[in-house]
């Protein structure tokens, strides 16, 4: 399972943003799996993110670590979750550049 977590983030942190997630699902689509393969990987991401959010409530724990994961082991078997999460890459992406430029004091 360690594999499968090392080559997903490899697989997403190589892929072009704002399409991260349904390119990644999309490779694991034409991937030969069982049924019960499937929903155990999605429970096994369920799972992950909660106890990521959970880990989140206390300051200081980085929960990240947890539901980053989890969240795309959902994506990597449910289209829909891999449509949202990318255009919420997007959305976090341009509010940290507005962020950036109004905090530098350019005005471009």
């Amino acid at each position: 399972m360690i594999a499968r977590l090392k080559k997903i983030t490899r697989q997403l942190r190589h892929s072009k943003p704002g399409r991260r997630f349904v390119d990644h699902y999309h490779q694991n689509k034409h991937e030969n799996t069982h049924a019960w393969k499937r929903w155990l990987v999605i429970m096994l991401g369920i799972i992950m993110a909660i106890a990521g959010l959970i880990f989140s409530l206390p300051p200081g724990m980085p929960g990240f670590l947890l539901w980053a994961p989890g969240l795309a082991l959902i994506a990597s078997q449910v289209k829909v979750v891999a449509v949202m999460l990318d255009k919420l890459e997007c959305a976090v992406r341009n509010l940290y550049h507005e962020m950036v430029k109004r905090f530098s004091g350019r005005r471009d």
